[in-house]
């Protein structure tokens, strides 16, 4: 299904066969991993916080852990697909409760982990700089993430209309896959300026701007056992240290706030 306004990225309207795709490697990784390797579809926002955090959770438990990392919308789909994830990470929780709603989650698993922060992405030589939210208007095009399925870009759209620059931005967005497209759109400069997720890591080529707290609910990242693995024991270790004062280290050093 196509966004209905605005611009999309190619690899969004071929949904469809990333799905399937997506099965297919994760049954393959499922089928080739040793028994004590968690596989856990991440949203994307939390692919450098969750990489770093894991690592840390092999040395003091032995567990490996594999991630799928995308828009928490369309891993959701996969779930509900059959592909066989341990563990699902949103951010946002439409997902975790229709998931739940539709029996693919295990009941009393779910936990808020951490809340991010959005900022607008531009490169240090852009000609045109950022000193305000309302700078952006200066720019001819501007990413978000899809906000039908990511919900980085539910609340970058809500930043825009409380700030009441949606209605005369619409034409100039660019809507992207995962929170991650925006960094690497802005990074390339095939997009000038983009609003995104605090939580990644850039380079060298570009610099975060804030955007005010005020002007948007904090996406609230959500963990969840999935229904069916196989590994319960492992999922619920995980759970525990990223809720543990290790985690949560690792959590805030990224730029997210937890409970």
């Amino acid at each position: 299904m196509n966004c209905p306004y605005g611009l999309l990225l190619p690899k969004v309207r071929k949904k469809t066969v990333s799905f399937i795709l997506a099965g297919i490697l994760v049954l393959l990784q499922a089928s080739s991993l040793s028994g004590q390797t968690l596989l856990v579809a991440a949203a994307s926002s939390m692919r450098d916080a969750l990489e770093e955090a894991a690592a840390k959770f092999e040395k003091v438990s032995g567990y490996k852990t594999n991630f799928t990392f995308g828009s928490s919308g369309l891993l959701a789909h996969e779930i509900e697909g059959g592909v066989p994830y341990d563990l699902y990470i949103a951010a946002g929780a439409n997902f975790i409760q229709e998931l739940y709603h539709r029996k693919l989650l295990v009941q009393g698993t779910s936990n808020v982990i951490c809340r991010g922060r959005l900022v607008i992405i531009i490169r240090k030589d852009s000609p045109r700089k950022i000193d305000r939210l309302h700078d952006i208007t200066n720019f001819s095009l501007i990413a978000i993430a899809n906000p039908q399925h990511a919900p980085y870009g539910k609340a970058a759209q809500e930043v825009l209309q409380n700030a009441g620059l949606w209605i005369g931005l619409q034409n100039r967005i660019l809507y992207a896959e995962r929170v991650t497209d925006i960094l690497e759109l802005v990074e390339t400069g095939r997009v000038p300026v983009g609003i995104g997720a605090q939580s990644l890591r850039a380079s060298t080529q570009v610099e975060y701007v804030p955007v005010e707290d005020k002007l948007y609910t904090p996406p609230e990242t959500y963990i969840a056992m999935v229904k069916g693995t196989l590994h319960k024991e492992e999922a619920r270790a995980f759970i525990a240290f990223l809720a543990s004062d290790k985690g949560r280290a690792v959590l805030k050093e990224y730029g997210f706030s937890t409970p």
